[in-house]
């Protein structure tokens, strides 16, 4: 584990455990959420104990962690392999979250399901941010901060929730959209469709639950329950679309191609930076090889710096 796995592990760990002692306290009692069997279409099963009584709708909390494990970063450095792993662990945690609502059918175990779904929209519009305009710190801590803030609407009024939930899947949809048009091409396109169709999935099947409950085919696998397959592939598609280009640096008429994560001497070679989220794309030259054999194909003028010290 290198250590922006430790940093991002340390920051889940530390919001969630605040998330958690918050919770615990009693401070959000009032906040109106749906608790009881009977606000799900998938029939409970009498005969199973309380983690399983509705099997599907608790099974699929397995995709979360899996998909966590799958994209927990095992190569790569700088601030998109934190951005990773914190996605990574952010999946990893919220399946246990949710399947201990359907557990429990609790009040506070479903307080704490419905905030910690916003920090980790949050997550993917700042994944996206940084694609287009580099990591910043502060910025992210800042987003992170409000998105928790936010859950005050749902104290504030009966549906305000469903206000911060909808403010934060617009919001990645936008972010989405502007690396898609920045940084994509003609494949992100493609994986960037099928992040929105799931986002609209996830949406749309949620709210129809009791609706479609009314077929056969929707009476186990509910519409809840396939919302939340769309949920997995969310997380599935986030850090697939787009993707992130190499880029062009220069310095003392000497030009290079790097990715997000390569560490470059600094100007005036007194320390190293992160390059993250440069302007230019760049390509080598014929004959190229090391980094003075190879050139860039925008102007020297257009390049930004964006550093993050090691």
């Amino acid at each position: 584990m290198g250590p922006e796995d430790r940093a991002a592990l340390l920051h889940v760990s530390g919001a969630g455990a605040l998330c958690l002692a918050v919770v615990a306290a009693g401070a959000l009692d009032s906040v109106a959420v749906e608790v009881g069997y009977g606000h799900y279409a998938e029939p409970p099963v009498p005969w199973l104990p309380p983690a399983l009584a509705m099997p599907c709708n608790s099974l699929v909390n397995l995709g979360y962690m899996a998909l966590g494990w799958r994209w927990f970063p095992r190569a790569g450095h700088g601030p998109s392999r934190y951005l990773q792993a914190t996605f990574a662990l952010l999946a990893l945690a919220y399946g246990p979250v949710q399947w201990a609502r359907l557990w429990t059918q609790r009040p506070r175990a479903a307080v704490l399901d419905q905030w910690v779904t916003l920090p980790i929209f949050a997550w993917a519009g700042l994944w996206f941010h940084s694609l287009v305009r580099g990591w910043q710190a502060g910025r992210a801590a800042l987003a992170v901060g409000a998105s928790l803030l936010s859950y005050g609407l749902a104290l504030a009024h009966a549906r305000g929730f469903e206000l911060a939930l909808a403010t934060h899947v617009a919001g990645v949809a936008a972010a989405a959209w502007r690396a898609q048009r920045r940084r994509g091409d003609a494949a992100s396109a493609w994986t960037a469709a099928a992040g929105f169709a799931a986002c609209l999935g996830f949406v749309l099947l949620k709210l129809g639950d009791a609706g479609l409950a009314r077929w056969a085919p929707f009476r186990r696998l509910s519409g809840h329950f396939w919302s939340k397959v769309c949920d997995v592939l969310q997380f599935h598609w986030a850090p697939l679309a787009p993707p992130t280009p190499s880029k062009g640096v220069c310095r003392d008429d000497v030009c290079t191609c790097v990715t997000d994560g390569d560490a470059v001497w600094g100007r005036g070679g007194r320390r190293r930076e992160q390059v993250l989220g440069l302007s230019s794309g760049c390509s080598p030259r014929a004959g190229g090889g090391n980094a003075a054999g190879r050139g860039l194909t925008g102007q020297a003028a257009s390049w930004q710096w964006v550093g993050v010290p090691l």
